[in-house]
Formats: structure tokens, sequence, C-alpha cells
């Protein structure tokens, strides 16, 4: 069987064929476009809106501007999620993060985007 990418059959499979590297950048050989995408999408997410607010919060700053922050770029996330090819990158990227509340945030997102909440 021949595989468009290297790490995933089709753009919408949820779970990767075996897992990607994480010790070089992935490029279109081995993840669909959207996944690259999404990738960038949740670094940002990760560096200019949810990491502000825990320092923050870390600190016992005022973070009223980092709360906004947050929920306007999780609204655009979910907006994205709107689509069944990122929403499946979105999960495909889930499986490969570890145990955080981070990784709980962007659960409670999908679980969001999908019309329901569960935590899995």
């Amino acid at each position: 069987m021949i595989f468009m990418y290297k790490f995933v059959t089709d753009k919408l499979d949820t779970q990767y064929i075996q897992l990607p590297p994480t010790d070089r950048e992935l490029d279109h050989a081995d993840i669909p476009l959207e996944e690259i995408e999404m990738r960038e999408m949740l670094s940002a997410w990760y560096d200019t809106a949810y990491l502000p607010l825990v320092t923050a919060n870390s600190l016992g700053d005022s973070n009223q501007q980092e709360s906004a922050r947050l929920k306007k770029v999780e609204t655009t996330l979910l907006f994205v999620l709107k689509n069944r090819v990122y929403r499946a990158a979105f999960e495909r990227i889930l499986t490969t993060m570890t145990a955080s509340t981070s990784r709980e945030r962007l659960l409670r997102l999908l679980a969001d985007s999908k019309g329901r909440y569960s935590v899995q």
C-alpha cells in the first residue's frame, strides 16, 4: 500500500501509523499540511496565550489581559476545529502529548468543538 504521508494514512485519521519524531521539524511528506498549520497554531496558543496566563497566575499578577488573550486564541482554535481535517490533526497531536494541564485544556477545547464535554 502506498501512503501519501510517512506518519498518517489519511488526513482524517486521528491516530498515527507510527509516532513522528520529536527531534526534527516535520514537513509535507511526513504529515498533512493542515497538521503542520495546526502545530503552528498550538505553538502560538501555548507561547502567546496559555503560558502568559499561567505565569501571571503563579506570580499573583492581575491576569485580565492574559485571560482575554487566551479566550480570543481559543475562540479562533474552536473555529478552525469546525473543519474535520484540522480536527483530526488536532486529535493526532493530542495523542503525542504527555498528561498536563495544557493537554487537559486542549482536550476540553476538542470536546467543545464536538459540542460535548468529556475528559479522556
